[in-house]
């Protein structure tokens, strides 16, 4: 299925956050500079990646955090 819209990183690149789609979420043009304005939590986006990838919330921030080269419990 094609995705329209913006790519948005949930875990800044600035702050060591990957290209992993974990951490990735399309949005629209307004809810992308609403996420950047801190206007959309982060865990608002977690949540939405968690269920787009049949996951938990806390198994999307421990993949997140195994990316950014965190010791990550099992």
């Amino acid at each position: 299925m094609r995705a329209y819209g913006e790519p948005h990183h949930i875990y800044t690149i600035g702050s060591g956050g990957g290209d992993i789609k974990e951490n990735l979420i399309q949005l629209c043009a307004d809810c992308h500079i609403a996420a950047h304005a801190g206007y959309v939590g982060k865990n608002e986006l977690i949540e939405i990646v968690a269920e787009r990838e049949g996951m938990t919330s806390d198994n999307v921030i421990k993949a997140n955090r195994k990316a950014m080269g965190y010791e990550v419990e099992e």
